[in-house]
């Protein structure tokens, strides 16, 4: 879907310090092959009592303080988990509303669809503020601790590690930094079986990290890693051509591609070689120091493009999200000027 005047206003994150693989290595939490594996120098740790709420709502007032005076009025708030967030029975979503926007006419919601929701998040705004004609906003924002009792984090997945932490984004129909230029998105329910193998679903609430690695191996039993890996290459496929059929541009157009923060194997066999790309076009290099931050990345990969001088006005970046179930959800986004932030 092509959009008219949408803009990203600011993005903003809330990561907290990292803990180096070697030192994982040394306590003994993980192998030095798994490391190798995983090519990541470090990872973002939060302490286990931290509240990935808390962290959002950091975020958020990051992304909100550093909008334009007199910035649109926020109408919608969206957040984008994956892992356990507190507590059973709450609303996460609410939680950080009041902390942050307080009580007035908008829409709250949560989504969980891994680590594409932000993504997804951001098409629904996108949706949303296309049909208001009053100047409005909304407040995304993502937030993950991967804490030992509900995940473990060094043994689940052997294409990178889960990192800790909180991002935001402002999109609004106002002129920001960033302009949002098109959405497409993608989905194949015939891998959702990948985060559930053959285990039977049932109302006795599971306890302890859930076992992904066994489920993945036993998904792939059935179905066969080149079938797997065919149907994957497929998806991110329709989701690229259909967003490159709304640009006027091609793909030799797009100066950065920003992506989950996996190892370089899984980055390059994942996202970019069915499209076209190279690992030097991504912001692989600094997403292998903080981890892959649930439906956070995307956000994060911006603030920091931004921060280091990675892009300049003019650029054209694409956002490739992709989660499981499988999703996948692109966004291109044109840099409009230096929003000063830091």
């Amino acid at each position: 879907m092509k959009w008219n005047e949408l803009y990203v206003e600011s993005v903003a994150s809330d990561i907290p310090l990292p803990v180096s693989t070697r030192e994982a290595v040394e306590r003994g939490w993980y192998s030095n092959q798994q490391r190798r594996a995983s090519d990541m120098i470090s990872v973002a740790c939060a302490e286990p009592e931290d509240l990935p709420v808390d962290m959002a709502v950091r975020a958020a007032h990051r992304a909100l303080s550093r909008r334009k005076d007199h910035a649109p009025p926020v109408q919608a708030l969206l957040y984008a988990n994956v892992n356990y967030q507190g507590m059973n029975y709450f609303c996460p979503a609410s939680y950080i509303q009041e902390r942050t926007l307080g009580r007035g006419e908008l829409i709250v919601a949560e989504i969980r669809q891994m680590s594409n929701g932000a993504m997804i998040a951001m098409g629904l705004a996108c949706a949303y503020l296309e049909k208001c004609i009053a100047p409005s906003s909304a407040l995304i924002a993502t937030g993950d601790n991967f804490a030992p009792k509900s995940f473990d984090r060094w043994n689940s997945d052997t294409r990178g590690l889960m990192g800790d932490g909180a991002t935001a984004m402002v999109l609004s129909n106002r002129p920001g930094p960033f302009r949002v230029i098109a959405t497409e998105s993608y989905a194949d329910g015939s891998l959702e079986g990948m985060q559930r193998g053959s285990d039977r679903l049932s109302m006795e609430p599971e306890t302890g990290p859930p076992p992904l690695l066994r489920r993945k191996q036993q998904y792939l039993a059935e179905v066969g890693l080149v079938e797997t890996q065919r149907r994957l290459s497929r998806g991110l496929q329709r989701a690229f051509r259909n967003l490159l059929s709304q640009l006027d541009q091609d793909s030799s157009e797009f100066s950065l591609i920003i992506c989950s923060n996996l190892s370089q194997s899984a980055v390059e066999s994942m996202f970019l070689q069915p499209v076209g790309f190279s690992i030097d076009q991504t912001m692989w290099s600094a997403g292998r120091t903080v981890g892959h931050l649930g439906a956070g990345d995307h956000f994060w990969g911006l603030e920091q493009a931004v921060e280091s001088d990675r892009v300049r006005p003019g650029d054209l970046i694409l956002l490739l999200g992709a989660g499981a179930g499988a999703t996948w959800t692109l966004t291109a986004i044109r840099y409009c000027y230096d929003p000063k932030w830091f």
